[in-house]
């Protein structure tokens, strides 16, 4: 459990990191738009674009891992419960035993 909740803020905090450097890239882009020739936007709006990239890769590999411990989670707990059942079940077999008393 502690694993899902440290992925899920890691997650939550890579998440708005790549979508900062998605808007970054989209505003610098539109600089560029606005003004072709100049080959330092050019540059920056590269940058940008390699840095949007990267982060969103980042995400990804983070949602993935997240997706997998909340799927394992979800394993164990219906493991646990079917476990569960059983020990009810032989729990009610133990009641209905009769005890025999020593002689």
């Amino acid at each position: 459990m502690l694993k899902v909740q440290k992925l899920s803020k890691q997650v939550e905090s890579v998440n708005e990191g790549a979508s900062k450097s998605s808007k970054d890239a989209k505003s610098v882009s539109d600089d560029l738009s606005n003004n072709p020739g100049n080959a330092k936007l050019s540059s920056k709006a590269d940058r940008a674009a390699k840095a949007a990239a990267k982060d969103a890769k980042k995400a990804h590999k983070l949602n993935d891992a997240l997706s997998k411990s909340n799927k394992k989670v979800e394993s164990l707990q219906k493991e646990i419960d079917k476990t569960q059942q059983e020990l009810n079940t032989l729990d009610q077999k133990v009641d209905f035993v009769p005890t025999q008393e020593a002689k």
